[in-house]
């Protein structure tokens, strides 16, 4: 296993192990892409509500979530020197949203991915965490900077 997903993994089991419940309603998917490991979570109602940013993917039944360097995401093709700036020197981050419709494997079928079951209480949970992560100012939602990969 890939050493970003592993500590995804990790991250996430701290998570869900410090939640007393244990039944799986509700699943998300870790995906790496390489340099990267998103979050995919399922849009229903409730995260619509929650993440006023999903109005602009009306469609979109998942949402793969990622952090990373405000450069990287948002060159047209991230090149070497790009990649290692972002790994190397800190620099402004940015939230990645990549809303779709369908199937995550199919999806993300040149990915590596790990699907985990939550209950509704660690699901909260972790949305809680993600939410949070979101630099919202004064605003409802976030302000979009542009297209990312």
């Amino acid at each position: 296993m890939h050493r970003v997903l592993l500590l995804a993994v990790a991250i996430l089991a701290a998570l869900v192990l410090s939640s007393p419940a244990r039944s799986a309603e509700r699943s998300v998917v870790l995906v790496n892409i390489g340099w990267h490991v998103g979050i995919v979570l399922p849009i229903d109602e409730t995260l619509r509500r929650a993440m006023p940013e999903l109005a602009a993917f009306p469609d979109a039944d998942h949402v793969e979530i990622g952090w990373g360097d405000r450069d990287f995401y948002q060159a047209e093709s991230p090149g070497p020197f790009t990649t290692l700036s972002a790994a190397l020197v800190p620099t402004d981050a940015v939230i990645h949203l990549h809303a779709f419709s369908g199937d995550v494997d199919a999806r993300f079928a040149a990915s590596e991915t790990l699907k985990v079951g939550l209950s509704d209480q660690e699901f909260a949970g972790l949305f809680g965490h993600v939410h949070a992560s979101f630099d919202r100012g004064d605003s409802v939602k976030t302000v979009p900077l542009g297209p990312g990969l």
